[in-house]
């Protein structure tokens, strides 16, 4: 069995791993997001990679208006908005409102999400940037964000922060459409899938034949794909001019429910770099998704009230939908749809591929979205729409090596919490208890000679009171354990001998209305 860690207790921000740079770009601010309070409901999920980190997620509304610092704790700005891919959901850009800091006060700066550090303490940002730096990059303004795409501002600041050298597939997949054979296919879209092809997010699809024979093909990337407005989805009847690039085939041109569309011209240039006036634009901005109309085989369903973010990746994980208030008799309940399973159309309306059986068994949003911790927390959320859950990869720099204070723990302590260390064998290998008493309070101990700190459990029995390693100190205080002396506690524990010392070791409370879990089988959830 899968286990998690369940609450229902105030709110609490996420973990952004990241450090900053910095590229001027004149923006608004943003509008705030709400939303009603919805307890979570459990999911669990054999087929999830318990193995991965933990997961980190915040409402938009509660990372929109933080603040941003520098190394010296001092406040250089708020974060009033990100820009966002529209078709991966992965946020490029913080936009930062600098107020009064290096003279330059109500000037906006774009600020590379994988150069931000997140405080969800403080819940707020941190930039490793000196004034030097952020004042040598005021020169890049933009004279409007949503042309980002056809400008050079963004290619410039891509290369500023990463580096990288000029992909050339792009010159060979044309190559290959203007020079290649053309095979026509027909059938139906059974499946629409976002994958990363060669550097960029796309846009396949899985078309069945009349031989029930099936396809995949490359349509383009997903920002223009989804961004069309006649929308890619499943079930749509298809006939394509395709050519055999590598191992898949590129669409070049041909018709979508009997309405002509092109992927590619003869020369093979993708339709998304035209100069086009009905070209959906590549980047949007977080807030504007806000109180859009969502709409699902043709009929409008809701209304996007907010995002959930996954810190670490810098990814928009879901959107809250608020459904019709005679849809399903759902009431107030926020349900979440993952980013995947949506696409945003050049009229900016929400599109969800769906139906209404799906809609339905939507996962919940619960009121405090920091306790959607672990994969088996979150899963159920995409199975529903037939969906794989992504990875949420931590963005590739410095901070993503030292991801919290788990990681910077092991490397100054050694792996004395770690899923194989001797202190967590002793605990794996104990007789499993069950023990109901009275909450007394919460203890700090140091557990193993040089290793970080736990947190111990005080709890009054008919035998006494009862002392109960919780976790280390890091990840318990991030649990928000609220109780109240005199509370009554049920806990599954393991009896574990360390260092000559018998302890109990807590696999899950529960206080009667929540149940908080901290091993995921045989390893603890915090080695994850």
């Amino acid at each position: 069995m899968n286990r998690m860690i369940q609450s229902t207790k105030q709110t609490r921000p996420a973990l952004i791993a990241s450090s900053v740079l910095a590229l001027a770009l004149a923006a608004g601010s943003a509008t705030a997001l709400s939303g009603p309070e919805q307890t979570k409901r459990s999911t669990t999920s054999s087929t999830v990679n318990n193995d991965a980190r933990l997961l980190h997620f915040a409402r938009a509304d509660t990372l929109i208006g933080s603040d941003l610092m520098n190394n010296a704790s001092d406040s250089i700005g708020t974060v009033s908005d990100f820009i966002i891919d529209r078709g991966s959901g992965k946020i490029e850009f913080a936009v930062v409102k600098s107020g009064d800091f290096l003279g330059i006060g109500g000037e906006s700066f774009a600020l590379p999400y994988n150069e931000l550090r997140y405080h969800p303490t403080t819940t707020g940002f941190q930039t490793n940037l000196s004034e030097e730096q952020l004042q040598r990059r005021t020169e890049f303004i933009p004279e409007n964000w949503e042309e980002l795409d056809d400008t050079s501002w963004m290619q410039t600041a891509s290369d500023w922060f990463s580096g990288d050298d000029v992909d050339h597939t792009e010159d060979s997949i044309q190559e290959a459409v203007a020079k290649g054979d053309r095979e026509e296919i027909s059938g139906r879209i059974t499946r629409v899938l976002r994958k990363s092809y060669k550097g960029d997010q796309q846009v396949f699809v899985v078309v069945e034949d009349e031989n029930n024979e099936q396809h995949t093909l490359i349509l383009g990337p997903s920002w223009y794909v989804m961004g069309m407005e006649d929308n890619i989805q499943r079930d749509d009847k298809v006939e394509f001019s395709v050519v055999e690039y590598d191992t898949y085939a590129i669409v070049a041109d041909g018709q979508v429910n009997r309405k002509s569309v092109t992927f590619r011209d003869n020369e093979g240039k993708g339709a998304w770099d035209t100069q086009s006036t009905d070209k959906p634009s590549r980047y949007v901005l977080l807030s504007e998704i806000t109180g859009m109309r969502a709409e699902m085989v043709g009929s409008t369903v809701g209304e996007i009230q907010t995002a959930l973010i996954e810190g670490g990746s810098g990814q928009v994980a879901m959107l809250a939908l608020d459904p019709n208030e005679n849809l399903f008799g759902l009431g107030d309940e926020l349900s979440l749809i993952p980013w995947a399973a949506t696409s945003m159309s050049v009229n900016e309306t929400v599109i969800i591929d769906g139906n209404d059986a799906k809609l339905e068994r939507a996962f919940k949003m619960p009121s405090d979205v920091s306790t959607l911790r672990t994969p088996s927390s979150v899963n159920h959320a995409y199975t529903v729409f037939g969906l794989d859950m992504p990875k949420f990869k931590a963005r590739d720099n410095t901070a993503a090596n030292q991801y919290g204070d788990r990681d910077r723990d092991a490397k100054h302590h050694g792996d004395a919490w770690s899923k194989d260390s001797k202190l967590i064998n002793a605990m794996r290998d104990g007789e499993t208890v069950e023990i109901e008493g009275k909450y007394k309070g919460m203890a700090t101990e140091t557990i193993v000679q040089g290793a970080p700190e736990a947190r111990v459990l005080l709890v009054t029995t008919g035998s006494g009171t009862q002392r109960l390693i919780v976790a280390p100190a890091w990840f318990s205080d991030r649990q928000k354990l609220d109780f109240e002396n005199g509370d009554t506690l049920t806990i599954t524990a393991k009896r574990a001998t360390i260092d000559g010392r018998e302890w109990l070791s807590v696999i899950d409370i529960d206080d009667g209305e929540n149940q908080w879990s901290f091993w995921n089988d045989d390893h603890p959830i915090w080695s994850n």
